[in-house]
This record gives structure tokens, C-alpha cells and sequence, in this order.
């Protein structure tokens, strides 16, 4: 098989990575790209926030100055100094915690004092 052959346009490709694959004494490029993590997930959980739409709890919540909100994580924590290197998820601002992931867009935080400050802003408008 060639790569200049028109029936299969990735064939010598697909040949090397074989070839690779086959070949013991090659380390294999996605086991040093990658770490495997164990990360424990209630499935169930999931499936019931999938299945449900969470914005009014998270709104109620908010309200009840419990010190718990539900922030959009990129609003807030990918842009905070304090967030964590990835794979890992935590704020490193004492008293402050990354609860969970809320929905994929959002993390429920206890203690923030960002977002302290900015409901303290918006509360003076």
C-alpha cells in the first residue's frame, strides 16, 4: 500500500501506525501524552441533573447567603490565579472551595471571595 494511491489515501499511514504498534521497543506516543486518573462519579446523580433543569435551585440557593453559588467556571475560575493546574480542580484561596461541577458550564463554590465582591457590586446598582 502507497499513500499515493487513490483507493485508500491513508493506507501507508495506516501501515506506519501499525507497524508502531507492533514494534516493542518504540514507546507508544499516547502512554507519555497521557495520564490515567480514577475519578470517582456517582452516575446516578448525573443522570438526574441531565434530566432536570437546575437553574432554579442554583438561583434559590444563591439567594440564601448559605456562602454557596453556582459560578460560570470560565467567568470566574479558569480566569482566578488561585485555580488549579489541570487535571486537577481546586481553588488554592484559603477558605475557598470548588464543591462540584454544577452542570458542564458551571462549578458550585463555597467561599469565593470573587464572587463575594461581585454580588456586593451588582447588589449596589
Amino acid at each position: 500500500m502507497s499513500e499515493d494511491d487513490p483507493e485508500e489515501p491513508l493506507g501507508g499511514l495506516a501501515d506506519e501506525v501499525a507497524r508502531r504498534r507492533d514494534d516493542e521497543d518504540e514507546p507508544d506516543v499516547f502512554d507519555e501524552a497521557f495520564e490515567d486518573v480514577d475519578v470517582a462519579v456517582d452516575s446516578e446523580a448525573v443522570w438526574e441533573r441531565l434530566a432536570g433543569d437546575d437553574t432554579e435551585g442554583a438561583a434559590a440557593e444563591a439567594a440564601s447567603g448559605s456562602g454557596e453559588r453556582v459560578v460560570d467556571k470560565r467567568s470566574f475560575c479558569h480566569r482566578c490565579k488561585f485555580f488549579s493546574e489541570p487535571p486537577d480542580i481546586s481553588c488554592a484561596h484559603e477558605g475557598t472551595e470548588i464543591i462540584e461541577l454544577a452542570d458542564v458550564e458551571r462549578f458550585r463554590v463555597r467561599d469565593c471571595p470573587v464572587v463575594a465582591e461581585r454580588d456586593r457590586l451588582e447588589g449596589m446598582d
